[in-house]
């Protein structure tokens, strides 16, 4: 983003493994006496909503762990994904469809069984557009001729954490383009403008401290 973003709000990020257990056996031999975890998982996984599950919810998975060797029907498999959102229900929701899915598919196979573990990395935070921090922000912003805008973003950093041990802040902008890509880059004049927001910043909130509660989403 450019150099007067200011990340207001950002999700609750979920960690998730998704296991499977099924039963080995000979694929060649005796296949009909296994039960193939790998095609369970499969099936579970064709069922879920992966991607952008609304406006302010995702869903992925992104590793999958599993099976011995080709000629033994695999017994046990692990999908990891994440799960990360703004809206608390929401998130319960879509957890409970995974495990109901899974559940319900599980139930169908033979020797079958599923694990779901999801376990909050970091909590989202939400601080209100008049948060007196954020008009602190927008004012130093201003005054070396930077125009601020406010913005929701599904990414997470180190601010999360201090929001939630009740500390209030912000996410500003290094505006860099093209994050972790080969076409990463900064123009000067971007590295310019963030020294001038910084020094306005460290003036402002020296001539101007203050104590506010802290409203977290």
């Amino acid at each position: 983003g450019d150099a007067g973003l200011i990340v207001n709000e950002a999700p609750t990020y979920y960690d998730l493994r998704l296991a499977f257990q099924g039963k080995a056996a000979h694929a060649g031999m005796h296949p009909e006496l296994g039960s193939n975890a790998l095609l369970l998982a499969a099936k579970v996984l064709s069922m879920l909503p992966v991607g952008r599950v609304d406006a302010e919810t995702t869903l992925n998975f992104g590793l999958v762990r599993g099976g011995q060797a080709v000629n033994a029907v695999p017994e046990t498999v692990e999908l990891l994904g994440e799960l990360r959102g703004h809206n608390a229900k929401t998130l319960e929701t879509v957890l409970g469809h995974i495990r109901g899915v899974a559940e319900a598919e599980a139930a169908q196979c033979k020797e079958a069984a599923y694990d779901l573990q999801a376990e909050v990395s970091f909590h989202g935070f939400a601080l209100p557009p008049e948060h007196p921090g954020i008009m602190a922000i927008q004012a130093a912003m201003c005054a070396c001729g930077v125009a601020p805008h406010l913005e929701r973003s599904n990414g997470g950093s180190d601010n999360n954490v201090f929001v939630a041990r009740g500390v209030p802040g912000v996410v500003l902008s290094g505006a860099y383009a093209d994050p972790h890509s080969r076409n990463e880059h900064l123009h000067v004049r971007d590295l310019d403008a963030m020294a001038r927001v910084l020094e306005a910043l460290l003036a402002q909130f020296a001539a101007h401290p203050f104590r506010a509660p802290l409203a977290v989403g």
